[in-house]
């Protein structure tokens, strides 16, 4: 009965374990889509766009932002724009 009662345990566990990490690959595989529509749009934006962190440090920008600055973007990362 002991043994009964510990497998039953254990297999809730394992399907439980199992759900969440469906979850998990779900979210993940969502999260890089997202970021791929956001690579796209950001590359196909006429205008330039510079994007910064919360310091107003350069972290990214376009093709256009790097022929209107004469920068490129790994010579911009770092920058602060403030």
């Amino acid at each position: 009965m002991l043994f009964l009662a510990t497998a039953a345990i254990i297999i809730c566990f394992g399907e439980a374990l199992r759900r969440a990490l469906k979850r998990c690959q779900t979210v993940e595989e969502a999260a890089r889509e997202q970021a791929e529509r956001m690579r796209t749009t950001f590359a196909s934006i006429g205008d330039g766009v510079i994007a910064t962190d919360r310091d107003g440090r350069v972290t990214t920008m376009n093709a256009v932002a790097e022929a209107l600055t004469g920068w490129t973007n790994e010579e911009a990362a770092g920058i602060p724009l403030t």
